[in-house]
């Protein structure tokens, strides 16, 4: 994982997709556990999302995306201690990823932004018209959902 995340700091904005699938592999997303190295390497994961001169931002929120949803799906006995409060601690910084200047990065935060309210507010500020669609799909299975 070190070695992952040194990689991408030193390639910094010349980083590609490619180059973050390394780090997939480290935080062994469906193995239905989220291990100690991943609650630790969380801090440095979003700070490269949320880095300007950081290149392939948007596969690093997807990253994220992944993350939150390997944890929501685990079993609590196999979800590390730590990781619920290093997330909460890294939430500002989590929901400032939908209103990132790149459209590719706010497409991928779309499922950080828990709740039907967060993708409603971001549905009406958006002005990209791929990251809206996109909102209007994640939207309407939620809203479904709160019929029922």
């Amino acid at each position: 994982m070190r070695r992952a995340l040194r990689r991408l700091a030193l390639k910094g904005e010349a980083t590609t997709e490619e180059d973050c699938y390394p780090l997939f592999d480290c935080f062994a997303l469906g193995t239905g556990r989220v291990a100690s190295v991943a609650t630790a390497a969380l801090p440095f994961v979003v700070a490269h999302a949320d880095d300007p001169d950081m290149g392939a931002r948007a596969t690093l929120v997807e990253l994220l995306a992944s993350l939150s949803k390997a944890v929501a799906e685990a079993d609590p006995g196999l979800v590390d201690p730590g990781w619920h409060q290093t997330w909460q601690a890294q939430r500002p910084q989590i929901r400032a990823l939908l209103a990132n200047p790149l459209p590719e990065v706010r497409r991928q935060a779309l499922p950080l932004g828990e709740g039907v309210g967060v993708l409603l507010e971001q549905w009406h500020a958006e002005t990209d018209p791929t990251v809206r669609l996109t909102a209007s799909c994640q939207l309407k299975p939620t809203v479904t959902q709160q019929r029922r």
